[in-house]
């Protein structure tokens, strides 16, 4: 068994894997609140005893978690670090030196598409955009 390591070239967004969900507040029991509530502080149902609110994480509407795609572009997650990356373009190698594919030179162009995408979404940051080194193995 052996070990290939890859190395890649992302053309895209970096953006904070947090931006991806958002947290709702749901009612952690069907009992009455205890009142009045708005000022007790009260973190327990006093008849059940389970948390009067629960925090629920769910995924932004732009994120398809199932397609791993975001605004219809491709997301790779290295799952160590606090980043997601959103693909324009990749180019990727392994250790035999095999480029899978080369990149566009068309910079300005994928950033208009990146930005027309994004820019009604928190995820849009120009700062953010670039030509971003990937590593991993399998």
């Amino acid at each position: 068994m052996s070990t290939t390591y890859y190395a890649a070239a992302i053309i895209g967004c970096r953006i904070e894997r947090s931006k991806l969900f958002c947290t709702e507040q749901k009612r952690g029991c069907g009992h009455d609140l205890p009142q009045p509530w708005a000022t007790s502080e009260a973190k327990f149902c006093d008849q059940c005893g389970n948390q009067l609110w629960i925090g629920l994480q769910t995924a932004i509407p732009e994120y398809d978690q199932g397609k791993g795609t975001v605004c219809g572009f491709r997301l790779i997650d290295n799952h160590w670090d606090d980043y997601v990356y959103v693909v324009g373009e990749i180019s990727t190698t392994n250790t035999d030196g095999a480029l899978t594919t080369k990149l566009t030179p068309d910079l300005i162009h994928i950033q208009d598409c990146f930005e027309l995408e994004l820019s009604g979404t928190d995820l849009w940051d120009e700062d953010e955009f670039g030509i971003w080194p990937f590593l991993w193995y399998s």
